[in-house]
């Protein structure tokens, strides 16, 4: 049963390379259950879009806001109360990893205010 075969391999459209099968993402519409092209060349291509379409993307990221603001609201709220510790660390790794650009910040503040 063509099923029962396990793939190791597979040529990817995008680059033309065969690579390892864990390179590609699942994909239930294909023969062999994954997309034709890999990973890679997925991030890619998306990549391109997003710079070529950035206006597209913006207006279409606006609308979604204005026709959902309650739920998106309401979506985050929950998001904040149910993850406190876990914010709490992201902040803390957060404020380290950008401690300069944040000094500058709060001096150029108090220095406006």
């Amino acid at each position: 049963m063509l099923c029962d075969i396990k793939i190791e391999t597979k040529l990817c459209k995008g680059c033309n390379e065969v690579k390892a099968i864990d390179n590609f993402t699942l994909h239930k519409g294909s023969k062999d259950g994954y997309r034709y092209k890999c990973k890679l060349c997925i991030a890619i291509e998306s990549k391109e879009y997003r710079l070529k379409n950035k206006e597209v993307i913006k207006e279409k990221s606006r609308l979604y806001w204005k026709s959902n603001k309650d739920k998106l609201i309401a979506y985050n709220v929950d998001y904040v109360k149910n993850n406190k510790e876990r914010r709490k660390i992201y902040i803390k790794q957060y404020q380290s990893r950008h401690r300069e650009s944040l000094n500058k910040y709060i001096r150029e503040w108090r220095k406006d205010n």
